[in-house]
């Protein structure tokens, strides 16, 4: 099966946008431009309850980043095809020739289309296909 280290994932997806977005929204930044061209002021953003703020972007930030590793990972497919109840019986017994068939896929396939490159590729297949779209 295709492993993964959930809590690294979560964490990454949870404090890399905010730490991101505090950066580029700081006074420092740009975050004077993108109050003058939003049509707000210092006053408005006093109002605003930044706790509140941070905990949902935190949240979307972890689903967007539960939602990507299946999008962009090609093996995650691999397990689909295997979600029968009788599958998924077969896959508890690692002798079993569904487990032996799935392992030797995943050692053979496991690691293709692994690289920065290929991210990048679904990327920006995803931001034009499913973001833009959303956007528009």
């Amino acid at each position: 099966m295709l492993q993964m280290n959930w809590l690294v994932t979560i964490l990454t997806g949870a404090i890399v946008p905010n730490v991101l977005g505090m950066l580029w929204y700081s006074p420092k930044l740009m975050g004077n431009a993108c109050m003058k061209e939003a049509g707000l002021s210092m006053d408005d953003a006093k109002g605003v309850n930044m706790g509140k703020a941070i905990a949902l972007n935190t949240l979307a930030s972890i689903f967007i980043a539960l939602m990507l590793n299946p999008m962009v990972i090609h093996q995650w497919g691999v397990n689909s095809l295997f979600a029968s109840a009788e599958d998924a019986a077969a896959l508890k017994d690692p002798n079993s020739a569904l487990s032996v068939y799935l392992a030797d896929f995943m050692a053979k396939y496991g690691h293709n289309f692994r690289t920065f490159k290929h991210g990048v590729l679904h990327g920006v297949i995803t931001a034009v296909l499913f973001v833009g779209p959303v956007l528009a």
